[in-house]
């Protein structure tokens, strides 16, 4: 049985009928059919629901915020324990590895140049 804060995370996933592991194309496209289906004329509260769920779901920010307050909820801590046990144990992140977030969240990342190859693998020594 899910928890309250799982249900709430979960809401925007069932307001466009997509499972939470669907990719962005995907969740994009049922959107679009759903936008058809509920135009603002003939049902303008299904469309606002629509919407806000969309906007929540496709934002990769406001989608991680979700996580950490579901996350938080259920094991009953509060964001500000959250960040401060991040800030005193931070996460060793690679250059390849903060790359590969620009690709994972939609958003084409810049190969570096050779001087910022360079210039991050001094830093990383």
């Amino acid at each position: 049985m899910m928890n309250d804060n799982t249900d709430e995370f979960l809401k925007p996933f069932r307001v466009l009928g997509v499972d939470p592991k669907a990719s962005f194309a995907e969740i994009r496209a049922r959107y679009l059919l759903l936008l058809k289906r509920y135009p603002p004329e003939r049902d303008a509260e299904r469309f606002e629901e629509l919407q806000s769920a969309y906007e929540i779901v496709s934002d990769p920010m406001r989608l991680a915020k979700r996580v950490i307050r579901t996350v938080a909820a259920s094991e009953e801590m509060t964001i500000e324990s959250l960040l401060k046990e991040q800030q005193d144990n931070p996460p060793k992140m690679s250059a390849k590895y903060i790359l590969s977030l620009g690709n994972a969240t939609g958003r084409v990342a810049q190969q570096p140049s050779n001087q910022q190859t360079n210039e991050l693998q001094q830093g990383e020594q």
